[in-house]
């Protein structure tokens, strides 16, 4: 008998449909997002998730 696991995921998506209060919610978000900032978090990010060593390293 093997112990290896596997999991299956199915595709993502919403379990419900937004409230009227988070659909304000994200509207007035969406007004106040720089997409640049965003974009260049993302690279940082990225970028050291890339080369993160110890806890939190993901083993090829």
């Amino acid at each position: 008998m093997s112990n290896d696991r596997t999991e299956s995921f199915g595709e993502p998506g919403a379990d419900r449909e937004p409230t009227a209060d988070e659909e304000k919610a994200a509207e007035r978000a969406a007004e106040n997002l720089d997409v640049d900032e965003v974009g260049e978090h993302y690279e940082e990010m990225t970028e050291r998730g890339a080369h993160q060593k110890g806890e939190g390293e993901i083993a090829p």
